[in-house]
């Protein structure tokens, strides 16, 4: 599969990072194309940055970014037509009452209607996302009204090395974006560390 990470911080670049461990095509975009953050990350890691055509021709666009870029970085991609997993980072989205009541995922299947929408790994830090060396796998929550995209994305998730997890309906991200902020309150303010992750049991395989 082609894959672009829509979004170069650290998030990005730890989703980006983790994405090598896959056997797919890896892409990176900034903001706007030739961004020097994106071209100094592509050079980092190795990729490429990903042109408009090569974001409108992959097959999954990862969304990452804080919840104030939404609106900006949607109309970069009207109109595409494949999978986007929505990464969008812990801030005030849900805490802001000029918002309305949807989760910032939802957000994004608003803005781009004709995209699959998938919601996944907002209760873990980039470290986590990053680390590949976990003796235990790092649960990914995630929730989408397409099951063929959520089936595909989980699949991804395994390549990843996460364990993922289903989570129904793109409605749940509402639950999923609020547990980051419970990742944030153990990991940051209770002192327990950037490394931190949630891990579900499962009694049975899905």
């Amino acid at each position: 599969m082609k894959i672009t990470v829509l979004g170069t911080g650290h998030m990005g670049a730890a989703l980006a990072t983790a994405l090598q461990r896959t056997p797919h095509d890896v892409y990176l975009r900034g903001s706007k194309q030739g961004s020097i953050t994106c071209i100094d990350l592509c050079q980092s890691l190795d990729l490429k940055e990903a042109t408009d055509h090569d974001l409108f021709e992959s097959d999954i666009v990862f969304f990452v970014m804080p919840s104030s870029f939404i609106e900006s970085a949607a109309e970069k991609i009207k109109g595409f037509n494949g999978i986007i997993i929505s990464v969008v980072g812990i801030d005030n989205y849900l805490t802001d009452e000029k918002k309305s009541s949807l989760s910032a995922s939802e957000t994004v299947a608003q803005l781009i209607p004709t995209a699959k929408v998938v919601h996944g790994f907002t209760w873990m830090s980039a470290e986590t996302v990053q680390d590949s060396n976990k003796t235990i796998k790092p649960s990914v929550v995630h929730c989408s009204d397409d099951s063929a995209a959520l089936d595909k994305v989980c699949n991804l998730t395994r390549e990843m090395g996460f364990k993922p997890v289903q989570a129904g309906r793109l409605i749940n991200a509402r639950f999923a974006e609020a547990a980051g902020f419970l990742w944030g309150a153990i990991a940051i303010e209770e002192g327990y560390g950037l490394d931190t992750f949630f891990e579900v049991h499962l009694e049975k395989s899905k």
